[in-house]
């Protein structure tokens, strides 16, 4: 079998196996269940991948390189309102990238509990995930400072108390929300937009 087929047949079992994380949950996918999905031999699965284990780890790290992580120095330059716009594309761009193969209609909220699944088993892959939650912080703070460095915030702002305030508007949209896709992108920036009209000059 020649590297091309190789790469097709193990990207054909992380996207059926990424439905299935997504759909049961990080530990309720057996091999069975995979084997089943790809319509593969036990054999031929593990020829491709040591485990079920390294099969996850591999499909987490594509996905979360892929959606979810942040490049600090793209945005140092972004002001509040610039910040709202980027958080509603990253979200949306989360959602369009959820699978369409899965058993259920997926939500924002899915992507980011296999996240948080997964970082209960991987300790580095757990650390991973905090220094992302921090880079979001930072660059809410950094939006923030630039903002008022345009004048377009009030004096006398907490500006660290403010921005955790702008993550836990996004991070609380998502886990709160049982909406699908766009409304639930549509609800957050809602959220930002109203959050920003309060903390203006």
């Amino acid at each position: 079998m020649n590297n091309s087929s190789i790469m097709k047949a193990k990207e054909l079992i992380k996207e059926k196996t990424w439905c299935l994380l997504l759909e049961k949950g990080y530990d309720g996918v057996s091999v069975s269940d995979i084997c089943k999905a790809t319509e593969m031999a036990r054999g031929l699965l593990y020829h491709y991948f040591r485990n079920k284990e390294d099969l996850f780890d591999e499909i987490v790290q594509d996905v979360f390189i892929r959606y979810y992580q942040l490049d600090r120095d793209v945005l140092k330059a972004n002001a509040i309102g610039e910040m709202i716009v980027f958080a509603s594309r990253f979200l949306t761009d989360i959602f369009q990238g959820l699978p369409a193969g899965a058993g259920r209609q997926l939500t924002v909220a899915d992507g980011f509990l296999l996240l948080y699944q997964a970082a209960e088993h991987d300790e580095a892959f757990a650390r991973q995930l905090k220094k992302n939650k921090e880079d979001w912080f930072a660059v809410w703070k950094t939006a923030l400072l630039n903002s008022f460095a345009k004048g377009e915030l009030r004096s006398g702002l907490n500006m660290e108390s403010v921005a955790r305030h702008f993550v836990y508007i996004v991070q609380g949209g998502i886990i709160a929300t049982t909406k699908e896709g766009q409304d639930t992108v549509y609800e957050i920036e809602k959220g930002l937009w109203e959050f920003f009209e309060i903390i203006k000059r």
